[in-house]
């Protein structure tokens, strides 16, 4: 499951003013709001008018920590992806992934833009939402995603300094409940977060059980299973366990192997020994034929 952050915990509120845009104001029609403030947390708690900001701010927090007690701190959906401005235009770049078994069905993908320092009447304001953009996305089996990219062009009155940019994935009827929430990171496109892309060859490599449990008691939590193509007797090999960002989690195996099909274990740990958190990961293996790579899904 991803981590569900507390500081990403989606507030909703409507403000009828000269800050409100069309993004904003059809969030106030999705929730079907008509009052000021009308503050909805993760869409399942609705709060309407406040008597003190003190006495709103208690009671936001009531609702918060019952929302983070609910969830356990995790969630079914992890996302990942990018903000990067280029010139006067925006670009953003959001992707979803169930990486636990928890069909979630069609639900709604959306990203934000805010500012904060906004001058305006009584202002500055802080949060300022600026924009949106929403995609339907359908997430049901382990491992589906969807990606959503857009981009706003930047007026000349906002501050890209204080601009940031969040995401967010929930559901369109019912209760209407955030499952996930990011801050997406400013960064340029040799920053972007996503799973890399490796090159294919004629090896074969996969892993076994995938899904496997993040927790297995006993000295091996799964088996990688690979045919190397090479005439040769023997040659070195090479396997590696990264993260979706490609940062070496664990080096499985490095040594001598015979031609033809192999069957290494593995305990499911990382580098220090410490079992893997859920999430989505690759195994790399490096031969002598070239560079094979195996997508495994590690669930709680």
């Amino acid at each position: 499951m991803g981590e569900y952050g507390e500081d990403i915990v989606v507030l909703d509120h409507h403000v009828s003013d000269g800050l409100a845009n069309s993004f904003s104001e059809g969030r106030a029609t999705f929730y079907g709001v008509q009052y000021i403030p009308h503050v909805f947390i993760d869409g399942k708690y609705n709060h309407v008018g406040a008597s003190s900001c003190a006495g709103a701010a208690n009671t936001y927090r009531s609702s918060i920590e019952t929302r983070l007690a609910e969830t356990g701190g995790v969630s079914p959906v992890e996302i990942t992806g990018h903000h990067m401005f280029d010139g006067s235009t925006l670009h953003v770049e959001a992707n979803f992934e169930l990486v636990d078994p928890t069909p979630l069905g069609t639900v709604r993908a959306y990203v934000a833009i805010a500012e904060d320092h906004v001058a305006a009447a009584g202002g500055p304001y802080n949060h300022v939402t600026r924009g949106g953009a929403l995609q339907t996305m359908s997430l049901v089996d382990l491992g589906d995603s969807g990606t959503l990219t857009t981009q706003f062009t930047v007026p000349g009155n906002w501050d890209p300094e204080e601009m940031s940019c969040v995401a967010w994935i929930q559901r369109t009827t019912g209760n209407k409940e955030v499952y996930q929430a990011a801050h997406l990171p400013l960064g340029d496109p040799a920053d972007v977060t996503r799973e890399p892309v490796f090159s294919q060859d004629t090896s074969i490599l996969s892993v076994g059980p995938n899904p496997m449990p993040a927790f297995v008691e006993g000295p091996a939590a799964a088996s990688v299973r690979f045919e190397l193509s090479s005439s040769a007797a023997e040659q070195p090999i090479q396997l590696n366990l990264v993260d979706i960002n490609g940062r070496l989690i664990r080096e499985i195996y490095r040594g001598q192997v015979s031609a033809g099909t192999n069957m290494l274990t593995w305990d499911g740990r990382d580098e220090n020994g410490r079992p893997l958190e859920s999430g989505a990961y690759w195994v790399l293996m490096n031969t002598a034929d070239g560079t094979s790579n195996a997508r495994v899904v590690v669930i709680n």
